[in-house]
């Protein structure tokens, strides 16, 4: 199965446990193209029921997650591909734009880019062939202002159930390793988080 995007990421696509199949794409200027050791992006299941955002935090808006150099990455579900992402910061400036991504149940796809994430309000869109969209954002903040948890995946599971906000910040952490180990508890950290329903506020 082939994908097209545009601006700034290669796509690669797989599902867990699935050797990955990759495309061409053409990369914005202000982003670094990366290799392929990239972290899951985009995740679409259940094809036909209503298309929303799948981590918490990111439709309410309270998602948080550390500024910095990294990859961008959100999972959705339902809806109808292809399917198209976009990416705005602060100043409203498109960082991804993606289309073309025809994502099947439990397929995952990578964006090969990374994203210089500077403090303040981000948007993010996904949208189908059919018209329907799915919107939400998170907040960038300080890596000190983080709560002090290891790298470990038993951690940041641990602080993604103890407060969702945080969630979308573990999906990220946990990213590239689920995509070079798919077998790891990094990938089921992240396959989890995109799979279980969203909790709608902070407790």
């Amino acid at each position: 199965m082939a994908t097209r995007g545009r601006l700034v990421a290669t796509v690669l696509a797989l599902a867990f446990a699935v050797p990955a199949m990759a495309a061409e794409a053409n990369h914005h200027p202000s982003t670094t193209r990366v290799a392929d050791d990239v972290p899951p992006a985009e995740l679409s299941r259940g094809e036909g029921a209503p298309l929303a955002l799948a981590i918490s935090g990111l439709t309410s808006g309270y998602a948080v997650i550390g500024g910095g150099d990294r990859h961008f990455g959100v999972c959705w579900r339902g809806g109808a591909g292809p399917f198209a992402v976009t990416l705005r910061g602060p100043d409203d400036k498109l960082l991804v734009d993606e289309t073309g991504i025809d994502a099947t149940a439990n397929l995952v796809v990578k964006l090969s880019s990374s994203v210089g994430f500077r403090e303040g309000r981000y948007t993010v869109a996904v949208s189908d062939r059919k018209g329907a969209s799915a919107s939400g954002a998170f907040r960038v903040v300080k890596r000190s202002a983080l709560p002090a948890v290891d790298a470990s995946v038993a951690a940041l599971r641990e602080l993604a159930a103890s407060d969702p906000t945080f969630a979308y910040e573990a999906y990220l952490a946990v990213a590239p390793e689920a995509y070079r180990h798919p077998d790891s508890d990094a990938a089921a950290l992240a396959n989890d988080l995109c799979h279980r329903p969203p909790v709608s506020g902070p407790a």
